[in-house]
């Protein structure tokens, strides 16, 4: 598999949930524990909740305390993203542009575009990959520019690799790139084993934060959803990555070589 394809297709596979710097993942699970925490999940999604319709759309997605539904899985997160839960807008447009059975290209852009508009960077980052893909059916150079130039400034762990590839095709320039350009003057990468591209190592001091276990989670989540939802959207609109089981986060183009729809030619 090229590296370009090997790119996109591992982009569209961060549908490999983790829970912000923690390893605990949805799984499937059938135990009395797992049972009931998906119906009281579920009674937070049938009040209005939007974090609660991400959560269960997970749960019916992988079959945790129920049985798999992909289905009612899609329901969920469409819903969720409807009501501008930003996880289930991006995981919403990840299943259309991923999913033969939901495959619609255009509204899968327009709910990744959702997202990238509100920061959310995977999104972002995505956009970039499919808008620069002649193959995939939504090629448009400028639209490409204008996302990578964003996943570049805020320092996509993937996108030396997006460097490099498009370096393999053409030079990047102010003709071709001229935002993802500019921000390459003002922001080198560096080269190391081989000529690979690498973000340069800085001195800002790192600070690792461990999530809480998913029951934790879980829990919080729960004591937000006791009461009817009486306005649209979360009721937790701050609450970070790790907090929400509805949001996630992944990076990595390692290993992910499963959608063969893709072609690049």
């Amino acid at each position: 598999m090229s590296k370009f394809k090997r790119l996109v297709v591992s982009t569209l596979l961060l549908l490999t949930i983790s829970f912000g710097a923690s390893s605990a993942m949805v799984q499937q699970c059938m135990t009395e524990v797992c049972i009931g925490y998906f119906k009281k999940i579920e009674t937070g999604a049938h009040r209005g909740h939007a974090d609660a319709m991400a959560t269960l759309g997970q749960f019916y997605y992988y079959g945790y305390g129920t049985e798999v539904d992909k289905d009612r899985a899609f329901v969920y997160f469409k819903k969720s993203a409807r009501l501008g839960n930003i996880a289930a807008q991006y995981k919403t447009g990840l299943i259309y542009l991923s999913h033969d059975e939901y495959r619609d290209l255009n509204k899968g852009a327009r709910y990744l575009e959702k997202a990238a508009n509100r920061d959310f960077l995977n999104s972002t980052f995505l956009l970039g990959i499919v808008y620069m893909n002649k193959s995939f059916g939504l090629y448009n150079k400028d639209k490409a520019d204008h996302y990578l130039t964003k996943a570049f400034k805020r320092k996509h762990p993937d996108m030396p690799l997006v460097v490099d590839v498009l370096a393999e095709s053409e030079v990047i320039s102010s003709s071709n790139y001229p935002k993802l350009f500019k921000a390459m003057q003002h922001q080198p990468l560096i080269k190391v084993e081989g000529q690979k591209s690498k973000w340069p190592v800085d001195e800002t001091e790192v600070i690792t934060i461990t999530s809480p276990s998913v029951e934790t989670i879980l829990d919080q989540q729960i004591m937000a959803y006791r009461r009817p939802k009486t306005s649209l959207g979360s009721r937790l609109p701050s609450a970070s990555c790790r907090e929400s089981v509805g949001c996630y986060t992944t990076w990595g183009v390692e290993g992910l070589d499963d959608f063969t729809f893709l072609s690049v030619h």
